[in-house]
């Protein structure tokens, strides 16, 4: 599996492009700018997006969302919980309300909430992962893992301390968060965060996050 990462406009968020070679379709975790998706996918002669695998539910890691499912209806999008799916609807709880373009996803979308699936997530044959709930942050975030990589969201920014003050987050536990991941996962694991670049889990000085 190949990892593309885009730094998107808005609050340097990023989303990540998974794909393999011998498959025209991916996936995407989380969705910013769709400009750079569209022209990567173009280039890369990938015709479709499976599924978009949302980390959480706040402003920055969906704003793409509509403007991706316009052009690939079918598409699904993975969510953590009950919460976060009500948050995509709601300018209020996914943060858009100041804005300028507040943003409710789009009506007929196919939501796929990853409380009631097992943990395992299979992407094409032979590349499956698993998803982990991921206190602290907020009340739907979620970290997922595949091969080698991690996608972290916001509960886990290298050499960063988690933001725990919005609502739905919480200090201890977005510290306990960070201390689960350094200590499940190799130091050769690739950390894929929400903001800022992608590196190896040993690199990170863990510290500073909490």
């Amino acid at each position: 599996m190949e990892v593309t990462r885009i730094k998107n406009s808005l609050f340097s968020s990023n989303t990540y492009i998974l794909s393999i070679s011998d498959s025209q379709e991916v996936w995407l975790v989380d969705c910013g700018d769709v400009k750079p998706i569209f022209d990567w996918m173009e280039k890369n002669r990938k015709i479709n997006v499976i599924g978009v695998l949302l980390t959480h539910s706040h402003f920055d890691h969906i704003y793409g969302l509509n403007n991706l499912l316009s052009k690939f209806p079918q598409t699904y999008v993975y969510i953590a919980n009950q919460t976060g799916m009500n948050a995509l609807y709601d300018i209020k709880q996914n943060g858009s309300k100041y804005a300028e373009n507040p943003f409710v996803l789009a009506s007929n979308v196919k939501i796929c909430l990853l409380q009631n699936v097992e943990k395992n997530i299979v992407l094409w044959r032979g590349v499956r992962g698993n998803h982990y709930p991921a206190k602290g942050h907020s009340q739907d975030s979620v970290y997922f893992e595949f091969d080698n990589y991690l996608f972290t969201g916001d509960s886990f920014i290298p050499n960063i301390r988690t933001v725990s003050k919005l609502k739905g987050g919480n200090r201890d536990e977005a510290k306990q968060t960070v201390l689960d991941i350094k200590e499940t996962f190799s130091g050769d694991t690739v950390i894929c965060p929400g903001h800022e670049d992608m590196c190896y889990l040993k690199e990170v000085e863990i510290e500073k996050m909490y």
